[in-house]
C-alpha cells in the first residue's frame, strides 16, 4: 500500500501536482497564478529601500500608469481563493509590468496579510514561512503537515 501511494505521489510531482514544503507551493503559486516568473535576486550587501519605500514607489507607479481595465479575467477570479491581497498583487503586475521592485523574495513575502492554501499537498514548513513579517492569516488546512 505505501508503494502506491508514494508512487502516487511521484506521478502527482512529476504532472505538476503541489506536494512538498510551503515555500515550493507558494513560488509556484507566484508563478502559475500570478504571472511573475523570475524572481529577482536583491543584493544583500548593499542597503536597499524598506518595504514601506518599495510599496509608495510602486503606488507612484500604479498612479502613473495608463491602464484602466478594471474587468476581471476568470483567472484573476480565481487567485481570489489564495489571499484576500492575491487579486491586487495581480492587478499590479498587469498595471506596471513586472518591476524589480515588485518581482523580489522580501516585497512578495511581506505584501501577503492572508494566504490560503487548502488541500495543497503541503508536507512541511520549512524557514521560508519566517519572511512572511506582515502575514496575519494563514489557513493550510487539508494538507499533509
Amino acid at each position: 500500500m505505501n508503494d502506491t501511494v508514494n508512487q502516487l505521489k511521484q506521478t502527482l510531482n512529476c504532472q505538476g501536482g503541489r506536494f512538498g514544503c510551503f515555500s515550493e507551493n507558494f513560488y509556484t503559486f507566484i508563478k502559475e497564478k500570478i504571472g511573475i516568473t523570475h524572481i529577482q535576486k536583491l543584493d544583500s550587501s548593499k542597503p536597499g529601500p524598506s518595504f514601506a519605500d518599495r510599496m509608495a514607489k510602486v503606488e507612484k507607479m500604479i498612479e502613473r500608469a495608463e491602464f484602466e481595465d478594471d474587468k476581471l479575467s476568470p483567472s484573476e477570479q480565481a487567485i481570489a481563493k489564495y489571499s484576500d491581497e492575491a487579486l491586487d498583487l495581480s492587478c499590479v503586475v498587469k498595471k506596471i509590468g513586472l518591476q524589480k521592485d515588485i518581482c523580489n523574495k522580501e516585497y512578495l513575502t511581506r505584501f501577503f496579510k492572508t494566504f490560503y492554501m487548502q488541500r495543497s499537498g503541503i508536507e512541511r514548513l520549512d524557514a521560508g514561512l519566517l519572511d512572511f513579517t506582515n502575514l496575519q492569516v494563514l489557513d493550510l488546512s487539508h494538507n499533509k503537515i
